[in-house]
């Protein structure tokens, strides 16, 4: 039989419990935590279990040699050209260009002649090759609203009609930070002010790489898949089009100031720069068969950098989000904020239950054996995201742990150990306002009755 203090006790754990998973569900149902304590686990996850570089991208830096080289900034459209026409016989699967040619150039024979190079390189000069792809940037602008799993923006930026003629593709290049200013998402899909659909650039760019079929692509629920002939690509996007980035590498140094230059760091994405590219200095083996992408890189004159999870106090610069973005369909692989609602209220209520049993039966002792268990829990969640994310290929998104949600848990463990210590107990377990004779002829009474 138990005593009223002790039935009162289990009361309190019981109503503080009941109490800790509705405001979880309330915490959960809003996204209390996504953008902060959550965020931090998420950021964690991916400092610790980084994504494996793989030899599929190669980017080629707009950089200060290569503007010292070509003497101005915007670079020449002639810088461009010289670029395709360097790339063609290195024989790339696809190159993206993270460049606006949104305006004409001062002279149209410049527009003419990069036309003119882009066709060329899409046109085999062996019939039994596989032609040529390039890829270039258009942008949503202006107001932008929710839509259904993507953005809808009132104005859309092309390339000059000339260029856009040419490529085999547009990729839309939209980036859009967290509240914190860090980038986690990679914005897939934006809709225009008519309804028309646009994927991003790095996903064109994966596609034609991995020999897939853009028309069919398809949604179902909060997933896109991709057929590939290596098998389905299936991208998580969010309420907005964007997909979450599985981060390979921090970002990678200035191609004038590395010592492994070029490309001698396995860890690192492979980054040359486009005048060694245009001048002959680079090898065929980091070029052929890659993805190559094209964007501003080692560049100080308009820095086009952002913090991501695993920058470190450092800042990525777009075309690497990109490689880090296609490379995230290559493998197949994208972490995910949290778990689902159900499987971390579930968490939550197990873990808060089982440290207020063990602060109600040992107090003090019992509270730093809940905190040990809980710690024991966030190196677990750690441990069992790294083991998911291994191999070369995954399976389509992975859960972060929800341990963000998660922390609420040893707050209600200090409350109810206050309760317990607090100035309605006494050391022995007596309320204050019993008498020791009458807790002892009750423990007596008790003994008896055992007797």
């Amino acid at each position: 039989m138990f005593t009223k203090r002790q039935t009162r006790q289990r009361a309190v754990v019981a109503g503080l419990t009941a109490l800790a998973v509705l405001l979880g569900a309330v915490a959960l149902a809003t996204e209390f935590f996504d953008t902060t304590l959550q965020t931090a686990v998420y950021d964690k996850a991916i400092d610790l279990s980084p994504a494996k570089v793989k030899n599929q991208v190669t980017i080629v830096a707009l950089d200060d040699p290569t503007i010292t080289q070509y003497g101005r900034y915007p670079l020449p459209r002639k810088a461009y050209a010289d670029l395709i026409k360097a790339l063609k016989p290195l024989s790339p699967a696809v190159v993206a260009f993270d460049v606006g040619f949104y305006d004409p150039a001062a002279d149209p024979a410049e527009d003419r002649a990069l036309a003119e190079a882009i066709r060329d390189f899409q046109t085999p000069t062996d019939p039994s090759q596989r032609p040529g792809s390039v890829i270039l940037a258009m942008q949503g602008a202006g107001e932008q609203e929710l839509g259904d799993h993507t953005t809808v923006y009132k104005t859309l930026q092309f390339p000059v009609p000339v260029l856009r003629d040419a490529a085999s593709g547009l990729g839309a290049v939209n980036i859009n930070p967290d509240p914190d200013g860090r980038v986690r998402d990679s914005q897939l899909v934006i809709t225009g002010p008519d309804g028309a659909r646009y994927y991003s650039l790095p996903l064109v760019a994966a596609a034609r790489q991995q020999r897939a079929d853009l028309a069919k692509l398809r949604r179902e629920g909060d997933r896109l898949i991709l057929p590939t002939p290596l098998g389905d690509r299936v991208m998580p996007v969010d309420r907005r089009g964007g997909m979450s980035v599985y981060y390979a590498a921090p970002p990678a140094p200035t191609t004038y100031d590395n010592p492994a230059y070029p490309c001698r760091n396995p860890a690192e994405f492979c980054v040359v720069s486009l005048k060694d590219v245009v001048n002959g200095a680079i090898d065929r083996r980091l070029i052929i068969g890659h993805a190559v992408l094209v964007g501003a890189h080692s560049v100080s004159a308009v820095p086009d950098d952002y913090p991501v999870p695993n920058s470190q106090g450092s800042k990525m610069y777009g075309v690497e989000i990109w490689a880090n973005t296609a490379q995230s369909i290559f493998t197949n692989r994208y972490p995910v904020l949290k778990q689902g609602f159900f499987t971390t209220l579930v968490q939550l209520s197990l873990l808060t239950l089982v440290g207020m049993v063990l602060v109600l039966r040992w107090r003090l002792y019992g509270f730093f054996g809940a905190l040990v268990l809980f710690l024991a829990y966030v190196v677990g969640g750690y441990v069992l995201f790294a083991n998911q994310t291994g191999g070369d290929v995954g399976t389509g998104a992975v859960e972060v742990p929800s341990l963000g949600y998660l922390v609420g848990a040893p707050f209600w463990w200090v409350v109810v150990l206050g309760y317990l210590l607090g100035p309605g107990c006494s050391r022995s377990g007596a309320r204050i306002g019993e008498s020791p004779s009458s807790s002892a002829t009750s423990a007596g009474s008790r003994r008896s009755r055992r007797g």
